[in-house]
């Protein structure tokens, strides 16, 4: 869904959704070790992390939807990666506004099925 948004806007921007932070996962990204421990902290107090390795831009953005929260949940880390600077805070709302509706709307369907 969010792959089709940055292509309706006609930005080249891929997106990867990360189940979890794995030293593995973010090395396939040319983080360096002192960096992944700064993205882990800051992702797991809720706060964004973006960054320039080469030259492509980078923004993680931690997403748990609203009843997960309630219970505990455990957050979904999105990754934006674009050769194009990323503008932070209005991609991080329109993100997780995205997300939201798209969680509420098919919680609808399946309530009402």
């Amino acid at each position: 869904m969010l792959t089709e948004y940055f292509s309706n806007l006609n930005e080249k921007v891929k997106v990867f959704v990360l189940p979890n932070l794995d030293n593995n996962i973010l090395k396939e990204f040319k983080l360096k070790s002192r960096e992944i421990d700064i993205i882990k902290y800051q992702l797991n107090h809720w706060e964004l992390y973006s960054t320039q390795i080469d030259k492509n831009y980078y923004l993680f953005i931690p997403f748990c939807y609203k009843l997960e929260l309630i219970n505990d949940g455990k957050p979904v880390y999105i990754l934006l990666e674009s050769h194009n600077p990323i503008i932070v805070g209005a991609e991080k709302n329109i993100i997780c506004n995205l997300l939201t509706k798209f969680t509420d709307d098919l919680l609808d369907v399946l309530q009402n099925n």
